[in-house]
């Protein structure tokens, strides 16, 4: 979006003055129509070619769909650890640290 805008001032252009959540929207559908065959098949072309993505590719990809997915998990985990300490009634930030 930002590469491609024609806006002269920057704060009008790309995403800035859009809410987070319709910004983050398209991205959320493409990850969920990347696993449906029919639909990812439709545009996913070779640049040049115009050749149908690799059927081995399309496996690859649905079989890499929760790669990592404990680890993510995690860090949201440490996120709401570390919002729950910050945001705790008796933390003090001059005697403690919230990483600790």
């Amino acid at each position: 979006q930002h590469m491609l805008t024609t806006v002269v001032h920057a704060d009008a252009a790309g995403i800035n003055g859009v809410e987070w959540d319709a910004v983050e929207l398209p991205s959320q559908f493409m990850e969920e129509w990347l696993y449906d065959r029919a639909t990812l098949f439709r545009f996913a072309k070779h640049y040049e070619t115009g050749a149908p993505l690799p059927e081995d590719l399309f496996n690859k990809l649905c079989a890499a769909r929760h790669f990592q997915s404990g680890l993510f998990m995690l860090r949201q985990l440490n996120f709401g650890d570390l919002d729950m300490r910050l945001h705790s009634a008796d933390f003090d930030a001059d005697k403690q640290s919230p990483l600790a």
